[in-house]
């Protein structure tokens, strides 16, 4: 099995290199597939293979640039290193099923809009309206050939209902929100991310993704707040709690869903 983890840590890790290219390029208008290579963001030269070696090639090369020798962001290998790193948790919860690779690909779109909406407060939709059809798609593979083990949506009408879900109810409490303040309090791309989360875990843990990131952003905005880093009506990224809220349910929703309902007495 750890050969397994490394494999995907591996695996994972050149996906992240991936992210990075989408990370950049989408929110400037630019294509990920041309150029094909990657290059440099200060000087434009390309980036040879042997330099574009996910974390290793960051370290090696003493985190410049080969050609000219400007800092490389962090971030790159952070997102690397971050890929890999989850997609070894969706391994060990859901183990070599056909839902690992379901997942890694839902943990792949979380992972780029959460690092875009952080830098440009948009969430694209050629990445969460691209991975819409995906999860549907999904769901009838799974309902023609499946059931597979681990996987949350296992039919297309789960798929629908879960959709439905996630972008009614986050539109609905962005509209009275809205009301509340007299200001825009949610973002379309926030609406499009959790109907597009919906198709791949279905509407329960959809609805219940939506308080738990509302917990999370508390969480990470109250001391910012208190401290007056950020002012009380200030435009705050709220795709990457839904991003986080989603992975964590992803991963534990089932046993959350059964914690909750044995709390409450449903369940003995």
């Amino acid at each position: 099995m750890a050969s397994a983890y490394l494999l995907a840590f591996v695996f994972g890790s050149c996906v992240g290199s991936f992210l990075n290219v989408v990370i950049y390029r989408i929110p400037i208008g630019k294509s990920v597939l041309h150029p094909r290579r990657s290059f440099c963001p200060q000087c434009e030269h390309g980036i040879a293979w042997y330099d574009n070696v996910p974390i290793l090639s960051y370290l090696l090369l003493g985190r410049k640039c080969r050609h000219c020798h400007k800092p490389i962001s962090f971030r790159y290998c952070l997102v690397e290193a971050l890929t890999g790193l989850l997609f070894c948790l969706v391994l060990h919860r859901f183990g070599i099923t056909p839902a690992t690779p379901v997942y890694w690909v839902l943990t792949a779109g979380l992972i780029a809009i959460t690092f875009v909406d952080l830098d440009h407060f948009i969430i694209p939709d050629s990445i969460s309206l691209g991975l819409l059809p995906v999860g549907l798609i999904l769901s009838f593979a799974a309902f023609f050939y499946g059931p597979f083990e681990g996987l949350h949506v296992t039919n297309p009408i789960q798929a629908l209902l879960g959709l439905l879900v996630g972008w009614s109810v986050l539109d609905i409490i962005g509209e009275y929100a809205t009301v509340f303040l007299k200001r825009d309090a949610m973002g379309r791309g926030d609406v499009k991310l959790m109907g597009m989360v919906g198709t791949f875990l279905g509407w329960e843990l959809t609805l219940a993704a939506i308080p738990v990131s509302a917990f999370v952003g508390l969480i990470c905005y109250l001391p910012k707040l208190v401290t007056r880093k950020i002012g009380r009506f200030q435009e705050i990224p709220y795709g990457p709690y839904l991003a986080v809220s989603s992975f964590v349910l992803m991963l534990y929703g089932d046993r959350w869903i059964d914690w909750y309902l044995r709390l409450i007495g449903i369940l003995e």
